[in-house]
């Protein structure tokens, strides 16, 4: 088996509408010790080879003794020592032409790999009744190679631009071409130069003669409903709910954004309905994307905390956010969700509320009171770039502080108190007989008007009974 010295990492810069199958049909992993468990020692050092596995080059079982595993105790260590020495993996099946055959799992380099043609993936390779490789065709999900070295590439690859210390998903799919009897599926690792790649939790979940799974690569649910709260406590850009009464934007794709995949509405269905449930905002292929909200339409946060943006993705694992302010030169803060933090995944929302604090310990510089800017991110490098991302519940929002009981007293037969407010909240003074168990109830509600509020409550002739201060 031969691998292409030179392929690249491809993104996809569109939506694959992939029809559904008209039955669902239950479908198990094909492949005999997927995740390298069989041969794993706990605490021990790498063992030669995988059960299940046909293996050639430095290829090894690794267990939790300083080497990396995603579940488990075992994973697949692959380890190159350079002259473009090719240790791999491979299981092989039995296929017939029209078998659509998806090969997923995660991979990771403990180093930084270097910059030339050192790079890891999982490949499938289509064969026909005399054991010759079959040109692909074209690739469902992957890179198809057809030539000398032909087989359909997971993506994204294992190389220098990977962050270190990270399990990266990647993924392959492709339908085998006339002629093919077998299909041989590949964990294997390229070594121009020195370096080692680690796979685990393989799967492949399409038997011949299965169909394909579902592939849905956008949202076919809402984002959640934002909770309600008072005009004065949130400044809403987007919501599709309607929940907030949006603030007028200029541009949700400004013309300098370096967006290769472009910006567009998107009304999500529930399939098969037609039925749009909601708008939200699409983004494919994203480097860097600009919204604009300039001179009168400027964002003022006075009195807000926090940033709230739900998103979905089907392929990335990072995302930035950049609030940016014109009034003295261009002030941009940037808060950035890596790889590593596990804050960004993929096929379902993803709600972030990011304090506004964050964005102002990146650029004490930044003027929350006369934001112009705002940028959506994936160009950070380490993880998964130009990934398709949907967004919705763009908004500014007020957290109370915890409110604190001041000044407690009891005179003339009441019990009297104070506490500090924030405007567009209710305090609630609640009261309790005891605290095991405890059952607050409800006595007094104020209104928070930015200044102190006072509460009175009759104690006289009641036996003990506790106090606290709750915001709502």
């Amino acid at each position: 088996m031969k691998i292409n010295r030179n392929s690249k990492i491809t993104r996809l810069a569109c939506i694959a509408f992939i029809a559904l199958a008209a039955a669902t049909t239950s479908r198990a992993n094909v492949l005999t010790n997927p995740g390298f468990e069989t041969d794993a020692v706990l605490n021990a050092g790498p063992v030669p080879g995988a059960t299940g596995w046909t293996i050639s080059g430095n290829a090894n079982t690794a267990s939790a003794n300083g080497n990396p595993v995603r579940t488990g105790i075992g994973s697949l260590q692959l380890a190159g020592f350079g002259g473009f020495g090719v240790p791999l993996a491979y299981q092989t099946f039995a296929a017939t032409p029209g078998d659509t055959w998806n090969f997923q799992g995660y991979m990771l380099t403990p180093s930084a790999l270097p910059a030339s043609a050192t790079f890891g993936l999982l490949k499938i390779v289509w064969l026909n009744s005399g054991g010759g490789e079959i040109q692909p065709g074209s690739a469902l999900i992957g890179t198809a190679n057809n030539g000398a070295n032909p087989g359909i590439e997971s993506t994204p690859f294992l190389n220098n631009a990977s962050t270190a210390n990270t399990w990266i998903f990647t993924r392959a799919q492709g339908t085998a071409p006339a002629g093919t009897t077998q299909v041989r599926l590949f964990a294997l690792f390229v070594d121009q130069n020195a370096g080692t790649g680690y796979f685990d939790d393989l799967d492949s979940t399409n038997a011949p003669g299965v169909p394909p799974p579902v592939v849905i690569n956008y949202p076919t649910n809402n984002a959640p409903t934002p909770p309600a709260r008072a005009p004065s406590v949130v400044k809403s850009m987007y919501n599709s709910s309607g929940t907030y009464t949006d603030v007028p934007i200029d541009n949700w794709y400004a013309g300098w954004s370096g967006n290769p995949g472009g910006n567009s509405d998107f009304g999500i269905t529930n399939p098969p309905s037609p039925t749009v449930t909601s708008t939200v905002k699409k983004y494919l292929g994203l480097n860097y994307a600009g919204v604009e909200f300039y001179g009168g339409n400027h964002v003022d946060a006075t009195g807000l905390n926090t940033l709230h943006v739900d998103l979905w993705t089907p392929n990335a694992n990072q995302f930035g956010i950049q609030l940016v302010s014109l009034v003295t030169g261009t002030q941009a803060g940037q808060v950035n969700f890596t790889p590593a933090s596990g804050t960004i995944t993929t096929n379902g929302w993803v709600s972030l509320n990011i304090p506004l604090t964050q964005f102002t310990a990146a650029n004490p510089n930044l003027i929350l009171t006369n934001l112009e800017q705002l940028l959506w991110i994936d160009n950070q490098a380490g993880g998964y770039v130009n990934g398709n991302f949907y967004i919705d519940n763009v908004y500014f929002y007020a957290t109370a502080t915890p409110p604190t009981i001041v000044a407690p007293a009891v005179g003339g037969g009441n019990f009297t108190a104070q506490s500090a407010s924030q405007l567009g909240f209710n305090y609630v003074l609640q009261g309790t007989t005891s605290l095991s168990p405890v059952s607050w109830t409800n006595i007094q509600t104020n209104a928070g008007t930015g200044g102190t509020l006072s509460f009175t409550v009759p104690v006289a002739g009641n036996p003990q009974r506790f106090f606290r201060i709750k915001v709502q």
